[in-house]
């Protein structure tokens, strides 16, 4: 049966079934017209009054508006109902759950139903080009959203936020199996941080990984000896022979890795902690 076939192609996991719904969803928003935009201003706050209030009520009877004849679009008013479809938004879209609408709110409510048709779209190629069977328990970091969940089955047993890499060093998108866990770990400082972040630190103050329980070693070989990172002068030292040093965290309260790294082999060199 082709048709079974090619169905049963893309994921069958909950996450990009949940993004075909509101791929559907979407696109009869944007076809019927999608949201009106909101002009830039001050910060609405509960309980203030600005003639913008009308267009955010707009904005949000479309996607989160409580169900019902409450919810008052031609009010100037911030109201208990308006705090309630504010914060719902901003909880949905990742950001801080105050109910205030400020700059990142704002932005966030302004882009347009189109825009979130082609986010979605772009969001369920990635989902086929990972994992499809993601098994019965697994962990997910959704690094758009700064959130890691583990799941069994399709309960949601742990929820907490996370933090990802930074723009200039993005964290990847990628499936991996976790492989064991590693108990009070010793961090290796990679060498990137070792030639942008440690040296220019070493050269105001030459007791810089001294203070921070970091070891210094002659190379990343296994005869390396240890060396006093405080005896040497760090203005002479080019970014190419810190590359060659080793620079390893002890273990304890003040490591960066904190009490348990999580281990999942991949090409990337990424870790939990």
């Amino acid at each position: 049966d082709l048709d079974q076939f090619l169905a049963g192609l893309p994921p069958q996991h909950y996450h990009y079934m949940a993004l075909k719904v509101a791929l559907d969803r979407y696109r009869r928003i944007a076809e019927q017209g999608g949201w009106p935009s909101i002009p830039p201003g001050p910060s609405l706050r509960p309980d203030d009054t600005d003639p913008r209030i009308i267009l955010v009520r707009k904005r949000l009877r479309v996607t989160e508006s409580p169900a019902g004849t409450g919810f008052d679009t031609e009010s100037i008013h911030y109201d208990t109902l308006l705090k309630q479809a504010v914060q719902a938004f901003q909880r949905r879209h990742g950001l801080l759950v105050d109910g205030i609408i400020g700059a990142n709110t704002l932005a966030a409510m302004n882009i347009t139903a189109a825009e979130r048709v082609d986010s979605i779209r772009l969001n369920m190629v990635r989902w086929r080009w990972q994992d499809h069977d993601l098994g019965e328990q697994y962990v997910l970091v959704n690094i758009a959203a700064f959130n890691v969940k583990a799941f069994q089955g399709a309960s949601v047993i742990l929820d907490m936020p996370v933090i990802v890499g930074k723009e200039q060093h993005q964290t990847p998108v990628f499936s991996s199996k976790i492989k064991y866990l590693d108990f009070n770990p010793f961090w290796n400082i990679p060498t990137s941080i070792a030639q942008e972040e440690e040296l220019p630190k070493l050269r105001k103050n030459p007791k810089y990984l001294v203070d921070r329980h970091v070891r210094l070693f002659s190379s990343w070989q296994s005869d390396a000896i240890e060396l006093d990172s405080a005896a040497i002068d760090w203005h002479n030292v080019t970014k190419g022979r810190m590359a060659g040093y080793k620079l390893r965290q002890e273990p304890g309260p003040w490591n960066a890795l904190g009490k348990i790294k999580f281990s999942f082999p991949n090409r990337y060199s990424v870790y939990m902690h």
